[in-house]
């Protein structure tokens, strides 16, 4: 009876852990853009010790990143509204579905040049020890998420 009543502790520990770890996924997936940005700028700050010039660079970087973004508007809606209206009719039309692909795939590919150019300039303004701990803290985050 004592060894059931443990297992059963520790399957209901087990599944408020999982349910807990995706509340906390769920909640930041559901921000907006400007609440993501800032949650990360923030972040990046405490954890590198920027100084206000730095700060001042990662806030103009943070800015220009999120009017591209909205510029561009939502990948994922676009594309899902094409491709929902395509499985609504008779028939596909995949040159509208390939239009709508590479026009998303030639806003990625500027999204990616421009994040690319920011990083840079960021890192740029980074002292020695906090490009190393930068490199540490990433290394430490892929250890961790890669598959």
């Amino acid at each position: 009876m004592y060894i059931k009543s443990i297992i059963i502790i520790v399957l209901l520990v087990a599944v408020l852990g999982i349910l807990v770890a995706g509340c906390a996924k769920h909640r930041f997936s559901h921000k907006s853009p400007d609440e993501k940005a800032q949650w990360l700028s923030e972040k990046i700050s405490s954890e590198l010790d920027l100084d206000d010039m730095q700060n001042a660079k990662l806030n103009q970087i943070k800015s220009e990143i999120l009017a591209r973004y909205k510029q561009q508007g939502d990948f994922k809606t676009d594309i899902w509204n094409t491709f929902n209206t395509q499985i609504k009719g008779d028939s596909i039309d995949r040159q509208k579905l390939n239009e709508t692909f590479a026009s998303k795939e030639k806003q990625f590919s500027e999204m990616r040049v421009l994040m690319v150019d920011k990083f840079a300039e960021f890192y740029a303004v980074l002292t020695a020890e906090q490009r190393s701990d930068l490199a540490s803290k990433i290394g430490k985050m892929h250890r961790r998420w890669k598959h």
